[in-house]
């Protein structure tokens, strides 16, 4: 804009242009000058490339939490543009992604392909989708991250991962994990709720540390669920947190984080969780029982 009004000789034009574009060239400057001294003080012909991508993801996550924080994500808010964010917004940048159902897959590839959202998570598609259509993402996410072979290779053994399947991958990256209760039974009490797709948190084991996260992101998505309470309980956006809620519910009860347990089946019932086994669940929950033996419903 300033290059046009010096072109056509428009002296005012250059006042009004350059007073409108200063503020933004200000914050601009300085978001480059924090990315710069973050990651280009470590060494890594990599970091350069990472710097328009992670602009774009910082201003697009506070673009959202000032929405969020000024009340004008309401009821009018569609569900298909809000339920990427919500998915896989909470998750950990350079994290890997393990999922073995299509609906969650379908999920992320939104979010990428239609939001531009997540460049640096790596999915790993496991089970059926790992020999299925998803083989040639696997593929490349063991290329560029071996660790990732050890998890995908319990569950294609013996369907469940244990602690030390994911201890190796989780020493180089996060792990997210959006794959059935029951085959996180023995890493449950490493489980960290995210909104989304569960944190397994190997170096963060006791619940304590777990509440250090718990409430800003209970705050996050309760608005949420009230904002999608007069939405039909078939909405897109609110089944898929929902099943998360759920799926958080039944691990996080496993590994004897009562409160977290709890904070989800609200969370459940909220956004439109049959009642009856809502509170059945929080019942066994309160008495200090786990939801393991509780048949599969249809929100899992």
């Amino acid at each position: 804009a300033v290059g046009c009004a010096i072109a056509l000789h428009a002296g005012s034009a250059v006042v009004v242009a350059a007073a409108a574009l200063a503020p933004l060239a200000v914050t601009f400057a300085g978001a480059l000058s924090i990315a710069v001294e973050r990651h280009l003080a470590r060494p890594g012909r990599m970091a350069l490339t990472l710097l328009v991508p992670a602009l774009a993801l910082g201003l697009g996550a506070r673009a959202f939490e000032v929405e969020t924080g000024a009340r004008r994500l309401r009821e009018s808010t569609a569900a298909h543009d809000l339920a990427p964010l919500v998915i896989l917004g909470l998750a950990p940048s350079r994290a890997v992604l393990i999922v073995e159902d299509e609906p969650t897959l379908l999920a992320f590839a939104d979010a990428r392909l239609i939001h531009g959202l997540r460049p640096d998570l790596r999915v790993l598609p496991a089970q059926v989708l790992a020999a299925g259509g998803a083989a040639r993402m696997t593929n490349e996410t063991l290329a560029a991250i071996p660790a990732a072979a050890d998890p995908l290779r319990a569950l294609l053994a013996h369907a469940t991962v244990e602690p030390a399947d994911v201890a190796p991958l989780s020493q180089k990256t996060a792990v997210l994990a959006a794959v059935p209760a029951h085959r996180l039974k023995a890493i449950a009490r490493h489980a960290m709720p995210t909104g989304g797709p569960l944190l397994l948190a190997l170096e963060r084991v006791d619940p304590s540390d777990r509440r250090i996260r718990r409430p800003p992101l209970e705050r996050r998505m309760s608005f949420l669920a009230g904002v999608l309470a007069s939405r039909p309980a078939d909405d897109r956006l609110r089944a898929a947190l929902r099943i998360a809620a759920t799926r958080e519910a039944r691990v996080l009860s496993i590994g004897l984080d009562r409160e977290a347990a709890l904070a989800a089946l609200a969370r459940a019932g909220a956004l439109g969780a049959d009642p009856q086994r809502i509170a059945r669940w929080t019942a066994r929950v309160t008495a200090k029982q786990t939801l393991e033996s509780e048949p599969e419903s249809e929100d899992d």
